[in-house]
């Protein structure tokens, strides 16, 4: 068993290229087997950002941080290739798994998407250093667009910003939900992080797809990208997400019924749109088929 003592320390990455571990282990002194330990466990960051590749080459100037009394992820979520939906030049598409925080930072120091991304790829992934254009709710699943710094991710950033991107999600709803417009002003101020009340106008279409006794099986377009829209606005109508356990009656035990299954991006290159759609999800049909819980 590898023993490591208690290390604080930070340095800064002087020689382009140079992976993540050469500065934790002349920083720290430690050996190879000992520093690769630090990464694994969530101990090092990388100019703020968790870094579990001890290979990761660094920038000039990069600030690399050791602190083995941070507190330790709850868990390590893992991804392999087949989250991969497209890559060029210039973005690539995830069907992200439940269960992962979409961008840093996080209060529990688990690795995020964009974290386990970056590994996945390696250092020596041509497309560059990734950037997060838009997020998923840590229990929403579905495709997620990440540019790619040798493109043009400012090009895409500002269509997210003007809801130029087409997006889609299915979700389980309690109750029986009829097809309906969604439009007004929500509370978009993120209260349970300490932020003020904040309304902001917001509009959805939503389409019933499948009813089953208990439970509606509903496709959500929002025409706006406000914070939790989908959540507020079918909680507001009586219709809350099953799982949700902010705005529903969701508990931990129950996964969140939410997903971006569909998504349209213009390419930076040539301005023609490209899009992608996965199938529903089957977490979802099996909650949409269980027993309602009791309020």
């Amino acid at each position: 068993m590898v023993q490591i003592g208690r290390i604080k320390v930070a340095v800064r990455c002087e020689q382009a290229g140079e992976p993540a571990i050469g500065p934790v282990r002349s920083a720290a002194g430690l050996s190879q087997n000992k520093a690769r330990k630090l990464f694994a466990t969530g101990k090092v960051y990388v100019d703020g950002t968790l870094c579990l590749d001890w290979r990761l080459p660094l920038t000039a100037g990069s600030e690399v941080t050791v602190d083995t009394d941070r507190r330790a992820p709850h868990r390590l979520p893992t991804i392999d290739a087949t989250v991969l939906v497209h890559s060029d030049r210039s973005f690539i598409v995830v069907n992200k798994p439940a269960g992962i925080v979409s961008v840093p930072p996080t209060r529990t120091g688990e690795p995020t998407l964009l974290d386990l991304l970056t590994a996945l790829l390696g250092p020596d992934y041509s497309g560059g250093k990734l950037c997060a254009l838009h997020r998923l709710d840590r229990e929403t699943r579905g495709l997620m667009l990440f540019g790619l710094s040798r493109g043009d991710p400012g090009y895409l950033r500002r269509q997210f910003e003007q809801h130029q991107v087409v997006r889609a999600y299915y979700a389980v709803v309690e109750g029986k939900m009829e097809s309906a417009l969604l439009k007004g002003e929500i509370d978009v101020g993120r209260q349970q992080f300490g932020g003020a009340e904040m309304s902001r106008h917001a509009e959805t279409e939503v389409q019933a797809i499948r009813w089953e006794e208990a439970r509606t099986l509903v496709l959500c377009r929002p025409r706006t990208g406000r914070y939790h829209q989908l959540r507020i606005q079918l909680a507001e109508a009586g219709h809350p997400i099953v799982g949700d356990s902010t705005h529903g009656r969701g508990g931990k035990a129950v996964p969140m019924a939410l997903q971006s299954f569909s998504l349209a991006v213009r390419r930076p290159e040539d301005g023609n749109t490209m899009s992608w759609e996965v199938p529903l999800d089957p977490a979802l049909e099996t909650l949409l088929l269980a027993t309602q819980e009791s309020p």
